[in-house]
């Protein structure tokens, strides 16, 4: 089992650490406990939604600048969405790990949501429901879902639906 040690931060914040002396590469995230399963049917994807606009820019940076902070030095800027969390994560470097965490935290809290990229990340996720309700492993889940977890938020579709 490997050793990890938890600080809290003054504003509640869990930070979770554990350090492998065997290896240069730094894997960091912010993980927020609201997912799809804090949605309603009126606002069903929005935690998707939010989670593909973080990118598109902050108070201090451009969705360029998020986008190429940390590839341009080898390291990877992702995240996901799930029924239980939201995940922004980075691996990179540990010479960049400050950077890492910097980007991390103005993604996170700092996104301003242009208006302009608004309907352009909606024709994005438009695309991914079309290429997910190809792959039969994701939707065979979520139509067993939908059966098991009728009428709650557990039983609807982490995307969101075209309609929205």
């Amino acid at each position: 089992m490997r050793e990890h040690t938890i600080h809290t931060l003054k504003n509640g914040i869990r930070v979770v650490h554990n350090r492998v002396m065997t290896t240069k590469i730094v894997h960091c995230g912010i993980m927020l406990d609201i997912g799809s399963r804090d949605e309603t049917l009126a606002n069903q994807g929005i935690a998707h939604f939010w989670e593909h606009m973080a990118f598109k820019g902050t108070r201090k940076r451009k969705a360029f600048h998020i986008l190429n902070r940390l590839e341009s030095l080898g390291g990877e800027l992702n995240a996901f969405t799930d029924k239980e969390k939201i995940l922004f994560y980075a691996s990179i470097r540990d010479d960049y790990f400050e950077r890492s965490v910097d980007l991390l935290t103005d993604i996170t809290f700092e996104s301003i949501f242009p208006s302009n990229q608004i309907e352009r990340e909606r024709h994005v996720i438009l695309e991914e429901m079309s290429m997910y309700y190809d792959d039969p492993d994701g939707s065979l889940q979520d139509e067993f879902d939908s059966v098991v977890f009728a009428g709650h938020p557990l039983g609807m579709n982490i995307l969101g639906t075209k309609k929205q």
